[in-house]
């Protein structure tokens, strides 16, 4: 069954703020055990904890399992690992992380996986 998008609420902190922690052990919790050999991760955010636990061992565990793990950052390259931004805590752990804020930045990415 598709996921039903209102489910994500529960992973903004009533402060507004994403916890990148929470939703990645949340994902780990329900996806993890249909992570294959064959399957590719790919998310899409801007990295940054906004002070939370950063929770990367489970990007780790995801690695582990999958073919493929990419991270799709919708900031400028020049503002990662600025502030609260632990792309490259979690950049460890992926494949590839990739600038893309623009639709010619997503054509770049899917047709350098072929």
């Amino acid at each position: 069954p598709a996921a039903d998008p209102a489910d994500g609420r529960r992973d903004v902190r009533l402060d507004g703020h994403s916890d990148y922690g929470m939703v990645l052990e949340s994902f780990w919790e329900r996806w993890g055990p249909q992570i294959k050999t064959k399957t590719s991760v790919i998310i899409l955010g801007d990295g940054r904890s906004n002070y939370h636990a950063s929770r990367s061992e489970v990007l780790r565990s995801i690695r582990q399992r999958a073919r493929h793990l990419y991270w799709l950052n919708p900031e400028p390259a020049s503002n990662w690992d600025t502030g609260d931004s632990i792309i490259s805590e979690y950049g460890r752990y992926c494949d590839e992380v990739v600038e893309c804020r623009n639709l010619r930045q997503l054509k770049e990415f899917v047709e350098s996986l072929d």
